[in-house]
């Protein structure tokens, strides 16, 4: 069995977002360190596991660096529900 360590330094992948992404550094399947290739160059620590599923966010992107807030979520949430349920039509 060959040293998976070095196999998977340079691997690439794309984000959700459509960045690509690139291994730097890995120390383990819990431990790696990731380079978005952008012009910043971003570095983050994170899992194998997100890497492969693609759901590392780039931090240097602004429009989904606040979009995960579950207080936002909520409130739009019952909202929408307060919405439809006046909306609706009885028979």
């Amino acid at each position: 069995m060959g040293n998976v360590k070095t196999s998977r330094v340079g691997e690439t992948n794309y984000n959700n977002a459509g960045y690509l992404m690139k291994i730097v550094e890995y120390e383990s399947t819990l431990s790696i360190v990731v380079e978005f290739e952008d012009s910043d160059k971003t570095r983050v620590k994170s899992q194998y596991q997100y890497f492969k599923h693609g759901r590392i966010l780039n931090p240097s992107d602004k429009k989904r660096r606040h979009t995960a807030s579950p207080v936002r979520r909520t409130r739009n949430f019952y909202e929408n529900l307060r919405t439809n349920c006046l909306s609706a039509s009885y028979i």
